[in-house]
């Protein structure tokens, strides 16, 4: 029944996770927000969603801003690191990007009284050491989050990275505003269309 609707289904599917996206989202805000402009963050949020539905319901980009949010407010509402990680796991396994946010994530992670009593006391060797510990939380969750794929797909489960070793930067993405960038200081770059979308091409790329 679904793939027989798909096209319907699978917007009906990304509205249904906007809405616990945005759910989250004034959980987040009557937490951290003064009360004076939540509703001016709430207008914000629903403009937006309004302004990019026509693309954001075609795109699974929706799912990993779930998961980030989630990991968030698992840590902000919650207080539970495991949650905290875990989400992001799931965020990483889900599309390989997040993994930019690990440093910032280890170092949110860890308490704010304890960090400021060992900087006050300058034993920055046991900031290091705790923050490697998390990273090797994460890096332990992460595995975990693989490890049912591999044991159902093995090696080839990671085939992507072959796929994506052979595709150039998407435009739209992140990475291709950087070489936009570059472009404009003279660094060669040119566009064309591949792998089912329009791409940019230089040689970091």
């Amino acid at each position: 029944f679904f793939l027989k609707k798909y096209y319907l289904n699978y917007r009906l599917l990304m509205f249904f996770i906007e809405i616990i996206m945005f759910f989250i989202f004034l959980f987040l805000l009557f937490r951290l927000v003064p009360h004076k402009s939540i509703y001016a963050h709430i207008l914000y949020f629903i403009s937006i969603t309004l302004t990019l539905s026509v693309v954001s319901y075609d795109r699974l980009d929706l799912v990993l801003a779930f998961f980030i949010m989630a990991s968030l407010a698992s840590l902000l509402l919650l207080k539970s690191v495991f949650l905290f990680f875990l989400f992001l796991a799931f965020a990483i396994n889900f599309k390989l990007s997040p993994v930019v946010l690990l440093p910032l994530w280890v170092f949110g992670s860890l308490p704010y009284s304890k960090v400021r009593r060992l900087l006050f006391e300058k034993q920055y060797h046991s900031i290091i050491f705790q923050s490697v510990v998390q990273g090797l939380y994460i890096l332990f969750l992460c595995t975990l989050v693989t490890f049912p794929f591999y044991i159902k797909y093995g090696l080839d489960g990671f085939r992507f990275f072959a796929y994506h070793s052979e595709r150039p930067v998407q435009i739209e993405s992140f990475y291709s505003s950087l070489l936009s960038m570059l472009a404009v200081f003279g660094y060669p770059t040119s566009s064309g269309m591949s792998f089912g979308s329009v791409n940019i091409y230089s040689n970091l790329s």
